[in-house]
């Protein structure tokens, strides 16, 4: 995408006063920025959005959840005097803004270089302890949704016993915020040191130097919110993770007519049993 130093302009002039350009119509906007009503809609298309209107309300979204984030309270879970208006903005902002910063920050090719190993590989051992929990087991359902064959472990001991079955071809996905729990430090030395090959779903807050993420075969990384010290679980990192996931699961369906097959028969089973 290459802007004309017009449009440069125009783009700078709307990132600088959001709330302007969301509440103003074309002709006013052509006003504003000294610009024509064909450069403003050219910058629109350029930008990929059907219509000036879906840029509007895209920019008018992220505008709503930097005021939220703005506005949030790092002890907002202690603290007495919150009231339920505070809660749901707070919560409201953690979720939506783990989303969208982690699609901005997102690494494509190494989203489609995980699905690539996945598919690859002939079983899945997948692993996640604490928060990182429920996202393990989301997987691993949705993997074994589309015939996948992946298996999920929540303990140390059932995880290394498993381990010791992978040969060629497996691999292993370890789910983790911050890769310094003990378990996940364990297992993930006990990967290295046997030679057995993972992939990981982690914050990328944790990338400097670290030889976990060296080592792994690939890394999907989400975005988490600084600011969230007392929230349990973490509701950024819950949020990213499940957003990486549905991604990889998306793409692994798209990539093979197979899984397409078995989404389709799924679906008529279930329509048939609760029809029945």
């Amino acid at each position: 995408m290459k802007l004309t130093s017009t449009e440069k302009l125009i783009l700078l002039k709307i990132e600088n006063d959001i709330e302007t350009f969301t509440s103003k119509s074309i002709s006013e906007l052509s006003k504003i920025y000294y610009a024509s009503d064909a450069s403003i809609l050219r910058l629109v298309k350029k930008l990929n959005y059907k219509s000036l209107k879906e840029m509007q309300i895209e920019f008018g979204s992220k505008l709503k959840i930097n005021n939220m984030l703005n506005k949030f309270k790092e002890n907002f879970l202690i603290e007495t005097n919150s009231s339920i208006d505070d809660t749901i903005s707070s919560i409201t902002a953690l979720s939506l803004y783990s989303i969208f910063k982690t699609e901005e920050t997102l690494d494509k090719r190494a989203i489609e270089n995980f699905v690539n190993i996945i598919l690859e590989s002939k079983n899945i051992s997948i692993f996640g302890i604490g928060n990182s929990k429920n996202s393990a087991a989301f997987l691993n359902n949705q993997l074994q949704r589309i015939g996948i064959l992946s298996s999920l472990h929540d303990s140390v001991h059932g995880f290394l016993i498993q381990s010791e079955f992978l040969k060629n071809k497996n691999i292993s996905i370890i789910i983790s915020n911050t890769l310094k729990t003990k378990e996940i430090k364990f297992v993930l030395n006990f990967l290295k040191e046997n030679n057995i090959p993972y992939l990981l779903i982690t914050s990328n807050e944790e990338t400097n130097k670290n030889s976990f993420i060296e080592y792994s075969k690939c890394t999907a990384l989400y975005s988490i919110n600084s600011k969230e010290k007392f929230s349990f679980p973490m509701i950024s990192s819950f949020y990213s993770q499940i957003f990486i996931i549905n991604i990889i699961f998306n793409r692994l369906i798209q990539k093979t007519e197979n899984f397409k097959n078995n989404i389709e028969m799924g679906n008529k089973l279930t329509l048939k049993w609760n029809n029945s």
